[in-house]
């Protein structure tokens, strides 16, 4: 979480966000943090269910949706943890148009995935890869497949330093021209 600083936002979007668990840590660590949690409707109900959210239920909001049809408009961040590795480029396309549209002339895009590493040196991401072939027909791609499926739908790209150990990458997409605010210095546990 402290890789990038949430705290400079006031409205983030969970894009497929699951349990809301990831969300629900930003909104507690972050008090001037409202959320949306954006998933399939039995999985927003299982959310719900789950008892995740109920601390920060006064500034998140669950919307049962398609990502695929539509994101909620109007936050200054949206978040695709684990997301675009489920799908093939055209469905990823897909995702980032409708993002487009929901986007605000400041608003950012945070994207977590795993990279694949030509030389190799990240073992975890070919295995990935290959689960994402078997299992979802989508697959981990390289920094420059993912450059050029965002050059389409982002005027800005900025990658993040990230540990070596998070074994991800995170890359921060804006459609306004102009340089990224970041942290100083990537912590963990900001």
């Amino acid at each position: 979480m402290g890789v990038i600083d949430f705290g400079r936002f006031e409205h983030i979007v969970d894009v497929g966000g699951g349990d809301g668990s990831f969300l629900a840590e930003l909104l507690k660590t972050h008090g001037n943090l409202q959320g949306t949690l954006l998933d399939q409707a039995h999985v927003i109900e299982a959310a719900g269910a789950l008892g995740v959210l109920p601390e920060v239920a006064p500034r998140c909001r669950k919307v049962a949706g398609d990502f695929f049809k539509s994101i909620p408009t109007g936050a200054d961040a949206y978040l695709l943890k684990w997301i675009l590795h489920d799908w093939d480029d055209g469905k990823v396309v897909e995702i980032l148009r409708c993002g487009r549209g929901a986007m605000q002339a400041e608003s950012r895009v945070i994207v977590v995935e795993h990279i694949i590493d030509p030389s190799g040196a990240q073992p975890i991401a070919a295995l990935m890869d290959l689960n994402m072939m078997v299992v979802t027909g989508g697959l981990v791609r390289t920094s420059g497949e993912l450059t050029r499926l965002f050059e389409r739908h982002a005027s800005h790209i900025h990658p993040w330093s990230t540990p070596s150990w998070l074994q991800a990458h995170v890359l921060e997409l804006s459609s306004a021209p102009g340089a990224i605010a970041r942290s100083s210095e990537p912590s963990l546990n900001s």
